[in-house]
């Protein structure tokens, strides 16, 4: 039973595994160079000398070997002497035998090769299967039936196995055989692989596709014809397709060197390219770009003429120009949209916000149309909005308007948080990417704008997405190819979204013309080429949009349009013109800098830059408001919800509890009266009186936040006693006198909200130093007399009482005695206008039935005049002063007397 276990692992039924390579070594492989004459010999006469497996295998083992090997040596002798019985083959057999006794010594000399590469090669291994005869069971692999032995036998791999039966007999009789028949010698294989060969390592299918696409990409700049080349292009944008994002760069970089080269469809397949290496990392998009850009500039046509002899207008002609068309344009919009809406005055609006003078659009007149909506009722807006298509104005040129109004750090906070950044968006939107227009989409949905132009957004994009889009021209490709470099460039957001509209703006031929005649500069820098192309050819408006005035831009990317803007110096009509700069604040950012920093110098500069900006007059007005979102709902759900939870916070922390029960939560009780009571009285009733005062003071900041988040920043610091903060918000303001219209200076001093005004919020709530502050800027202006009168009575609505009459009326007496000292000892006001001011007669209320009357009622059982109702509220000491000031003052007799009796 041994003999018979050792002998099927020799045939090759236990594949348990294989052994070792030191083992192997030892082990003599089974030659094939053997004659025939000697194997039949061994196997009649029973002896073992040649057929012993190994040593120390017993002769019973030996001889059922033998028995075996016999029987398959039958077998091929039997065939031997049919194939030597054939006449035709006798003498050729009989030459080839002679030739393989002459090589027998050459075989041998590559035995000790087999011996020491038994074992060694992978591919061995895997095709051979395991035996166990070693002593100690040790695993045993044989010589692989499938694979030449040494390099001798690979040379006689190409002899016909008729030839030579004998020197392709197999090494293992138990392999050599499938269903009882001889294993064909005709294809002998090699045991160890050659080198190179695909069985020497395993073979990766996407590098051998990589290395497929990169040979046919390399050779389309061979082909003869024009249309094979672009055929073999697109194949190359197929198998790049196929290709991970990751995987295709040195494919895209190949295809990119073929560009010029195609005879036509350069357009698209120049969009194709742009489009695959979308998802790529920024690095090698931008020098992917680059490569595309070298070849778009040294695709020249040189049977065209490079130079233009046309005459263009210089940069501050054209800037002054464009400066004035526009401002002309902007102040009658605005006149417009303040008045009611007519057939009449949409058709104006229409004319005025065409195209006129200037090839485009402009989207600083379409950008006073959006920011007047606010202005008009809600059924007005869609009458507005419904004359940009008759005129031709298109969603693009709306989101141009978007990207420099007030509304595009929203917008680009919202981007942001889509994790891919406004500019990607943009870009893909003016590009026809129907993904890049759904998402930004969405994003304007959540930006505050008027209802009536997110339908219009939505129904222009709309309608594009579900069209088809047309192959692009080779100029429209190149245009978007400078776009894409826009936005991967080194400056802000705004910026890129800016520039990417500028360059959208202007016709793809010229822009192509541009790029084809620019010539490199020196460092052969094409990402500075790129920006110096669209410097030249952007109007320079928008050029100057980009940069300040001045040498200290950081950013590397804007230094060509700062060297064109830096041009309008030499002018001086533009360099005046040139001093209203562009607006760089924002709500969000001024807010924060009125009522947190403590330098006046930094608010005035900032105050400055927005009145001397190009914004509209509302524009204007709400950044200098500063008014951002309120807390709460309302003050008093506010106060309420925080007093409740400073209640909630000192239980849990006498109580020593981490929660509470959900009956006390304050989601729970809101809403109903008897509920919440009775919660707080539970959360309030084993406190001690330190805990409720901190509860108290709790409810008192929180009514002071809710009241303050719904106030201009001003109000905030007038309410606060910043006196300094105030003044030097006023003064900027007063230096505008001469610049802007009156009617707009009043109303960046009154800065009213809710019907009150800065002044009346000083008076009602303010210090004497505030008060102060605040008369002597408006005096002191270059105001007129009615302007002055108007900001110092600072009448709120709709009751129409004046600030000074409040003071006397509540006993503010540090507010009312600074109020009636100022106005008694100014020189700018004659007696009658300073009788006016302390007088402050209340107005007589008109005559009214109903609800309005009950309204009214307080108003009407008020004394006539700020002396009089400070009398009639018994404020004594208060009229006592207020007679000394007047008595002392050197108004006439009548004035005093009409004064101290009233």
């Amino acid at each position: 039973m041994a003999n018979r276990v050792q002998d099927s692992s020799r045939g090759g039924n236990n594949i348990s595994g294989g052994e070792d390579s030191e083992e192997k070594e030892k082990k003599s492989v089974p030659r094939a160079s053997a004659t025939l004459v000697r194997e039949l010999s061994s196997s009649w006469t029973g002896s073992d000398s040649e057929s012993e497996p190994e040593k120390g295998t017993s002769h019973e083992s030996g001889t059922v070997r033998i028995r075996r090997v016999s029987t398959r040596t039958l077998e091929q002798a039997h065939k031997a002497l049919q194939h030597f019985s054939d006449p035709t083959t006798a003498a050729t057999t009989a030459a080839t035998t002679a030739t393989a006794t002459t090589r027998s010594s050459t075989n041998a000399s590559f035995t000790g090769i087999e011996k020491s590469q038994a074992g060694k090669s992978p591919g061995a291994m895997r095709h051979s299967m395991p035996s166990f005869n070693d002593q100690g069971g040790k695993p045993n692999t044989p010589a692989s039936p499938t694979r030449l032995p040494s390099g001798a036998n690979r040379r006689r791999s190409s002899m016909s196995a008729t030839t030579n039966p004998p020197s392709s007999a197999p090494s293992s009789p138990r392999r050599s055989s499938v269903n009882g028949s001889p294993r064909s010698t005709q294809t002998p294989r090699s045991r160890l692989p050659a080198p190179g060969t695909q069985r020497a390592e395993k073979v990766d299918v996407v590098d051998r596709n990589i290395d497929a696409a990169l040979e046919l990409a390399r050779k389309i700049v061979t082909r003869k014809s024009g249309e094979t080349r672009l055929q073999d292009f697109r194949s190359g944008l197929s198998q790049a397709t196929a290709i991970a994002p990751s995987a295709r760069g040195e494919l895209l970089m190949a295809l990119a060197k073929c560009l010029c080269s195609l005879p036509h469809s350069k357009g698209a397949c120049l969009a194709e390219l742009r489009e695959l290496a979308a998802d790529m990392a920024p690095d090698f998009r931008k020098a992917f770009l680059q490569q595309l850009l070298k070849q778009l500039i040294s695709n020249r046509d040189s049977s065209r003429d490079d130079s233009s002899n046309e005459d263009k207008a210089s940069d501050a002609e054209q800037f002054k120009k464009r400066h004035v068309y526009r401002v002309k344009r902007q102040q009658a919009v605005s006149e417009l949209m303040r008045q009611d809406i007519s057939d009449a005055s949409l058709q104006r609006l229409g004319r005025l916000i065409g195209k006129g003078e200037f090839s485009g659009f402009d989207h600083g007149v379409i950008e006073t149309v959006i920011i007047g909506l606010d202005d008009l009722d809600p059924g007005d807006h869609a009458k507005v909005l419904a004359i940009f298509p008759e005129i031709g104005i298109a969603y693009t040129d709306v989101l141009g308007a978007l990207m420099h109004s007030p509304h595009m750090e929203e917008i680009g906070k919202l981007a942001k948080n889509t994790g891919l950044p406004l500019s990607a968006r943009y870009l893909g939107t003016l590009t026809g990417d129907r993904g890049a227009m759904q998402k930004l989409l969405l994003i304007l949905g959540k930006v505050a704008l008027p209802a009536a132009l997110h339908v219009f957004l939505a129904n222009q994009i709309g309608e594009l997405r579900r069209m088809a889009i047309p192959a692009p021209s080779l100029a429209v490709a190149s245009r978007a190819l400078l776009m894409e470099i826009v936005s991967l460039s080194n400056m802000s957001e705004a910026k890129r979204c800016q520039l990417i509209h500028a360059v959208s703006q202007i016709d793809a031929d010229a822009v192509h013309t541009a790029l084809k005649d620019s010539e490199l500069n020196n460092e052969e820098d094409y990402w500075a080429h790129a920006h110096q192309v669209v410097a030249d050819v952007i109007d320079i408006s928008s050029c100057y949009e980009l940069v300040d005035d001045n040498d200290n831009d950081t950013d590397v990317d804007l230094r060509s349009y700062a060297a064109r803007a830096r041009k309008l110096r030499t002018d001086d009509e533009a360099k005046a013109i040139v001093a209203q700069k562009k607006c760089t604040w924002d709500a969000p950012r001024l807010r924060p800098l009125m009522l947190e920093k403590t330098d006046g110098a930094q608010v005035k500069r900032a105050v400055f830059n927005v009145l001397s900006s190009n914004l509209p007059y509302a524009a204007k007005l709400a950044l200098l408001k500063c008014e951002t979102e309120p807390v709460g709902s309302s003050v008093e759900a506010y106060v309420k919800e925080e007093h409740y939870k400073a209640a909630v916070a000192e239980y849990k922390k006498k109580m020593n509890l981490v929660t509470i029960d959900n009956d006390l939560a304050y989601q729970v009780v809101v809403d109903d009266l008897e509920k919440y009571t009775a919660a707080y009285k539970k959360l309030t009733k084993k406190l001690n009186p330190d805990a409720i005062e901190r509860i108290k003071d709790a409810g008192r900041t929180a009514m002071f936040e809710a009241k303050d988040s719904r106030l201009p920043a001003m109000h905030v610091a007038a309410m606060q006693g910043n006196s300094d903060l105030v003044r030097g918000y006023m003064e900027t303001v007063t230096g505008f006198v001469s610049t802007l219209p009156a009617d707009e200076i009043v109303t960046f001093l009154e800065l009213s909200v809710g019907g009150q005004s800065l002044f009346h919020c000083a008076m009602k709530d303010g210090t004497a130093k505030v008060i102060d502050a605040c008369m002597s800027v408006i005096l002191g202006s270059e105001l007129l007399e009615k302007h002055k009168i108007r900001l110092l009575e600072a009448r709120r609505q709709p009751d129409n009482l004046g600030a000074f009459y409040l003071a006397m009326s509540c006993g503010r007496s540090e507010a009312a005695i600074c109020f009636t000292e100022a106005v008694l000892k100014t020189e700018v006001l004659d007696d009658r206008r300073k009788v006016r001011l302390l007088q402050c007669a209340k107005p007589v209320p008109e005559r009214k039935t109903g609800v309005d009357t009950r309204a009214n009622k307080p108003l009407n059982q008020a004394a006539t005049t700020a002396r009089a109702e400070a009398e009639h509220r018994k404020h004594d000491r208060l009229v006592s002063d207020f007679d000394t000031k007047v008595e002392r003052s050197g108004l006439s007799s009548d004035d005093r007397y009409k004064l101290q009796t009233t």
